[in-house]
């Protein structure tokens, strides 16, 4: 069964621009397109998968961007890169192996749950006092759910690292793009190995998100982002009842 026997590419192509600035902005882009990839006939696990390319193609153009902008947080991020990317092997095995039926009922529990942690009110500290440790076994779980899941990872990242940095929200963005792009490098190779990504709308997906990921690290600090946070919380509870009742 085709995906182009149930939506355009021309559709397709904007909701990866939808879905690359609303992740870059604040998070949860993935609670708009994994739905929409599920509705219009791609079964959850393999829409899963085929959304991890626009993720991948959405941070590289972020990326690119940030560092256009004199913002490089390498540094920052490398303590937080190796545990991620080793949670984010045993977490894409395990969304490649779940089943499809499981699957749609975790992320229709998970929606909500991620929705709610843009309304949590984070603390500071300063970065000389952070517990490393812990912070390399948050963010072994951070790859973990996002190796399996990824949808609303964003705002997980952004809690972690308000919580135990005081970094501003730019270069906080920067670290997450930073992270998010490393781990699904190796989400994308395991999704591809056991043939769960179907290339049509991945790529259609992807050409949108290359845009919104440039598009939404230039505005990342122009937009008030109690706009984005309502607009995903809005979709976010209609396609989780959706996915509830189907």
């Amino acid at each position: 069964m085709m995906f182009s026997d149930y939506i355009s590419p021309l559709f397709l192509f904007l909701v990866g621009i939808a879905m690359a600035v609303v992740n870059i902005l604040a998070g949860g882009g993935s609670i708009l397109s994994i739905p929409m990839l599920i509705f219009f006939g791609i079964s959850p696990t393999e829409a899963n998968a085929t959304n991890r390319v626009a993720i991948l193609m959405q941070n590289t153009s972020a990326l690119l961007s940030f560092a256009r902008q004199g913002i490089v947080v390498i540094n920052e991020a490398k303590i937080m890169i190796v545990p991620s990317l080793c949670g984010a092997f045993f977490g894409a095995h395990l969304g490649v192996y779940i089943g499809n039926e499981i699957f749609k009922k975790i992320f229709s529990t998970v929606i909500p749950i991620a929705l709610a942690t843009m309304f949590f009110k984070q603390r500071n500290v300063e970065v000389d006092t952070m517990n490393k440790p812990l912070l390399m076994s948050v963010f072994f779980c951070v790859g973990v759910y996002g190796g399996f899941i990824q949808a609303g990872v964003g705002f997980i990242i952004i809690l972690a690292l308000t919580s135990f940095t005081n970094f501003d929200l730019i270069r906080i963005n920067a670290i997450k793009v930073t992270i998010v792009f490393c781990y699904t490098i190796v989400a994308v190779v395991i999704f591809m190995i056991n043939g769960k990504i179907q290339w049509t709308p991945a790529i259609l997906l992807s050409c949108g998100a290359v845009i919104g990921g440039w598009l939404g690290s230039y505005i990342n600090v122009k937009l008030k982002d109690v706009w984005v946070k309502c607009f995903i919380l809005v979709l976010g509870i209609l396609f989780s009842i959706r996915l509830i009742l189907s």
